[in-house]
């Protein structure tokens, strides 16, 4: 007498279970994949050349012109990500943990402990805006 596969039928539900399950968890995973793809299709902002003197917060980004320097910060903090949208005291604040950073980026408090990401930028050949670029 031939002897089959000896599954209990606890294992057997739960092999199948897996097996259910695993086409559900292939399109999340080519669903996330292609979402990280289109964030990296915006990867530079576009402002105008003559945008006041200040610190100015606009969505990914917080630009600080003074004179003719300008600095160009990423808006969210190293902490945790939380988007940096107001200053106090010439200092820039993040509103969910309090890390505090000066005009240069530098973290003065956490609890981040590194600086704000800093991105290069060029003007258009026309000279009537500065491209950001995203990294």
């Amino acid at each position: 007498m031939k002897k089959g596969l000896k599954i209990s039928r606890k294992d057997f539900f739960r092999l199948t279970g897996l097996i259910l399950l695993f086409p559900f968890y292939l399109i999340w995973h080519i669903s996330v994949k292609n979402h990280k793809l289109l964030q990296n299709l915006n990867k530079e902002i576009k402002i105008p050349a003559d945008i006041s003197a200040g610190i100015h917060f606009l969505d990914q980004v917080i630009v600080i012109k003074e004179n003719d320097r300008l600095s160009i910060f990423s808006s969210r903090c190293t902490h945790l990500g939380c988007r940096i949208k107001h200053m106090e005291n010439n200092k820039l604040i993040c509103p969910c943990h309090g890390s505090v950073f000066d005009l240069n980026g530098t973290c003065l408090k956490g609890p981040a402990k590194k600086s704000l990401e800093s991105y290069n930028y060029s003007r258009t050949s026309d000279g009537k805006s500065i491209i950001i670029q995203l990294t």
